[in-house]
């Protein structure tokens, strides 16, 4: 049985990094061999990053997303009870909201 995870924004980054080939062949190896988890909150996330560090345009960005949705097992949507938990976490712990927002959404990953 394939160990269920949680793919982070870093994690969505690193798959296509072109100077970081190390974390690269790691990611790799955890679509290979899990059950991959992701949120629309992290491919939001990314887009943010590959459109502001990396310089690149829509069309690009469009197929890297199609190809995340083809590798990862499930995507996760942030509905508005996923946001209420992120709120109360973030004014309980004083986290940053979107912090909040992947605990609660990696919270969700797993108890599915």
């Amino acid at each position: 049985m394939r160990d269920r995870v949680f793919l982070d924004t870093n994690i969505l980054i690193y798959l296509y990094s072109k100077s970081e080939t190390d974390k690269r062949g790691i990611v790799s190896q955890i679509f290979d061999s899990n059950y991959c988890v992701t949120s629309l909150q992290a491919m939001n996330e990314a887009c943010n990053v590959w459109f502001k560090k990396y310089g690149w345009d829509g069309a690009t960005i469009h197929k890297h997303l199609d190809n995340i949705e083809l590798l990862c097992d499930e995507i996760l949507a942030v509905e508005r009870n996923t946001i209420d938990k992120a709120i109360s976490i973030k004014e309980h712990y004083g986290y940053s909201y979107y912090d909040c927002l992947m605990l609660v959404l990696r919270w969700k990953a797993n108890a599915i």
